[in-house]
């Protein structure tokens, strides 16, 4: 999953109209799964038969998949599962964010603003790294630390360390992961982590 920090730093070198098309995209990918009453799609499983399944303590129309047995809502998997926001508010929120507004002028709190910055991020991240390259392409990596913050004991790759203490290893290792930018000649950026030489060749193809 590409970071925050990198999703940041992307779309500071990004023109104003990249950023408008990109927000257009997040808006589009945050509309209802319910499309029509012949096309209801369950966002789980994108299985098609799906049933009404009573309405929620706001008065939303719920639904039920025959296929994975989940119950869902028009908000289900968007940025605004769970959240109190409108989509104007949203939208107000992803402009403040990109323009470096802090979370006062939102009339919110911190907490909030916390947790809607992890969502929209990571719609943004998962945008970036579906992005196709065409014609022309140029390729750069550079090896960084992994950041295991967060991560339980018994999941961990490698022994933990406290934090500033150098890796054990010189060079190139197991401590470090390749992260890979590439560019085409229509200025289309992708990122991606680059485990080894065959996702690599998945990437340019």
């Amino acid at each position: 999953m590409i970071t925050e920090k990198q999703v940041v730093q992307y779309l500071k070198n990004k023109d104003q109209d990249y950023i408008d098309n990109l927000l257009e995209r997040i808006k589009n990918s945050c509309s209802i799964n319910v499309k029509s009453e012949s096309k209801i799609i369950c966002p789980i499983c994108g299985s098609s038969s799906v049933k009404k399944n009573g309405k929620d303590s706001y008065e939303k129309q719920r639904y039920f998949c025959n296929d994975c047995h989940r119950s869902f809502s028009e908000n289900t998997k968007t940025l605004f599962f769970c959240s109190h926001f409108t989509k104007d508010q949203w939208l107000k929120f992803i402009d403040y964010e990109i323009s470096g507004y802090e979370a006062y002028f939102m009339n919110t709190s911190i907490t909030t603003c916390f947790y809607m910055r992890h969502k929209l991020y990571k719609a943004a991240s998962q945008i970036i790294q579906e992005q196709k390259l065409s014609d022309e392409i140029e390729i750069d990596s550079q090896y960084l630390s992994i950041n295991l913050k967060g991560t339980k004991l018994e999941n961990m790759p490698r022994y933990s360390k406290k934090r500033g203490k150098q890796s054990a290893y010189r060079g190139i290792s197991h401590h470090k992961v390749c992260v890979t930018c590439a560019i085409d000649s229509q200025d289309n950026i992708m990122m991606n982590i680059v485990w080894d030489q065959s996702h690599l060749k998945n990437i340019c193809l």
